[in-house]
């Protein structure tokens, strides 16, 4: 009688993982758009090589390093983190998109090694400055249109700066 019991036993337990199954198919073929896009996705990272770096990243830490990653990744600071970051990524973007301003950045830095130059050698051999050395320097108009566009600019940040919360 025991025996009988045991092999019914054993014999509902293949009917009880065939219900887990088929329930599993169910939802697999109801969310089969989102498995499709979900699987089209993977499939672009591992041509891009972002699954490989994360299977490097697997392989060269062990398991509690996987933890403490996974955790670090998930946790509330980082993501507020990240999408600060975004949103100022957002701001400078958008900032670099209007022509004046990338043309302006663009000008700056095809020329920052001769900027470096200069503010080098200003630093490391200062000339004494007197007050009549500075009202010519002053009069110089390269000097005058950066003291003013300077001043202009300065404005505009002080404006901004006031509108934050």
């Amino acid at each position: 009688m025991v025996e009988k019991q045991e092999e019914v036993q054993g014999n509902m337990q293949p009917a009880e993982d065939q219900d887990d199954i088929e329930a599993l198919l169910n939802k697999i073929v109801e969310n089969k758009d989102t498995i499709v896009a979900f699987m089209d996705l993977l499939s672009k990272m591992k041509e891009a090589g972002i699954i490989d770096v994360f299977m490097g990243i697997a392989k060269d830490y062990a398991p509690t390093d996987i933890e403490f990653l996974a955790k670090f990744f998930t946790e509330k600071e980082l993501t507020e983190a990240l999408l600060k970051v975004g949103n100022s990524m957002m701001g400078l973007l958008y900032g670099l998109g209007e022509e004046r301003t990338s043309d302006l950045v663009k000008a700056i830095s095809f020329n920052l090694p001769g900027v470096t130059e200069e503010f080098v050698n200003g630093v490391k051999n200062p000339q004494p400055l007197s007050a009549l050395k500075l009202m010519a320097l002053l009069k110089d108009p390269d000097v005058s249109a950066f003291i003013t566009g300077l001043i202009n600019a300065l404005k505009v940040v002080v404006s901004s700066v006031k509108k934050v919360q």
